[in-house]
């Protein structure tokens, strides 16, 4: 939900995240080695339906708020919904980077690529949370999906990485007769992601104590 400490820059500084965030995940999934679990769900909708990679994204994020809806019901707070904003600006800026990123022919350039890519999702992603302005759907649902079971934010987001990666693997040999999304890249993503966002939080932490202090 929005918090109450927001001002311009730190506006400023969350879109630059998400556009970090938007350039990270277009590069993995050029790189045709896997993406992230979420996105590996959106990745295999996009190739069963034909619909562009951002089309999907905004809709399945969109479709991730209403199970949070569904699932804390009378605690769902009106401000949640603004979540439908953050998914609407990522989106924006993956169809741009998506529209104008060249697919990598070598492996050497899939594998930059996709490197590449960890490390912008985890700096993008530890931005855009740590100016608390909007959550992303997809962390957001993850919490409710912990504080549901009582385990907590950490093994909420394991479970929603699972969870996104069968159905990734489902839909992809139903529909495609091959794995869709689902490669070593996430894997590689699920190890190394968070330890970008634990490397860099510390730093956006402070960063958005000097903004919303000056």
């Amino acid at each position: 939900m929005l918090k109450q400490k927001i001002n311009a820059k730190t506006a400023t500084a969350y879109l630059i995240g998400t556009i970090i965030l938007s350039l990270g995940l277009c590069l993995s999934a050029k790189s045709n080695l896997g993406v992230s679990p979420v996105t590996s769900t959106i990745f295999a909708l996009a190739a069963v339906t034909g619909q562009s990679f951002a089309v999907t994204n905004f809709f399945y994020l969109c479709f991730l708020i209403l199970v949070q809806f569904a699932l804390l019901r009378t605690e769902f707070r009106h401000t949640q919904w603004t979540q439908i904003l953050a998914s609407f600006l990522g989106s924006f800026f993956i169809d741009i980077f998506d529209n104008h990123l060249p697919i990598p022919e070598t492996l050497t350039l899939r594998a930059i690529f996709l490197a590449t890519g960890i490390v912008l999702v985890g700096i993008g992603a530890s931005i855009t949370v740590g100016m608390q302005v909007i959550p992303n759907p997809a962390d957001a649902l993850a919490n409710v999906i912990g504080k549901i079971s009582g385990k907590g934010f950490g093994i909420g987001k394991n479970l929603l990485d699972v969870i996104s990666i069968l159905l990734a693997s489902i839909l992809g040999l139903l529909f495609q007769g091959q794995l869709v999304g689902v490669g070593i890249g996430t894997f590689l993503g699920m190890i190394f992601t968070g330890r970008i966002i634990a490397l860099c939080h510390p730093w956006t932490e402070k960063l958005h104590q000097k903004l919303i202090g000056e």
